[in-house]
């Protein structure tokens, strides 16, 4: 099993913890109710803009602090509500994440990935066998992996 998902059923369901995800109405919206409240007990009032609309709803599906300035506002500039925050690109490949005092650029999500892989992933409590980059990866995983020792 890849990940623990009793752990994470019980940190979304939490009254202590906050999280909130903006889908930036592309594609992966479709999936959040099912995925975040459904099968891991998070609150609905903590998705936004999940509906899917052909032109994004007039905004830019790119998970960055440019354009998803309503995720930004609430983490950063609202009442310290949310304890964690995401939002994904227009196919859902690309992810921002965002804490109470830091934000992970969708070109650096996957070497923190791989930095914490081995203590945070269960299944990869043996270590990675290798990180594959791709154009909007950041020079950020060559140095992870370099660390790591592992083939990229």
């Amino acid at each position: 099993e890849v990940f623990d998902f009793g752990m994470i059923r019980s940190l979304l369901s939490s009254p202590d913890f906050n999280f909130v995800f903006d889908a930036l109405h592309a594609v992966t919206g479709a999936y959040a109710e099912p995925i975040f409240v459904e099968a891991l007990g998070g609150k609905m009032d903590s998705l936004k803009n999940c509906v899917p609309k052909e032109d994004f709803g007039g905004g830019h599906p790119d998970p960055n602090l440019t354009y998803a300035k309503e995720l930004v506002g609430l983490m950063f500039g609202g009442d310290g509500k949310y304890d964690f925050g995401a939002a994904s690109d227009g196919d859902g490949d690309r992810n921002m994440i965002l804490g109470k005092d830091f934000f992970i650029t969708p070109s650096d999500s996957v070497a923190m990935i791989a930095a914490n892989a081995q203590e945070c992933i269960p299944y990869f409590k043996g270590g990675l066998k290798g990180v594959a980059r791709s154009m909007p990866t950041s020079g950020a995983l060559d140095l992870v992996a370099a660390k790591l020792g592992v083939p990229f």
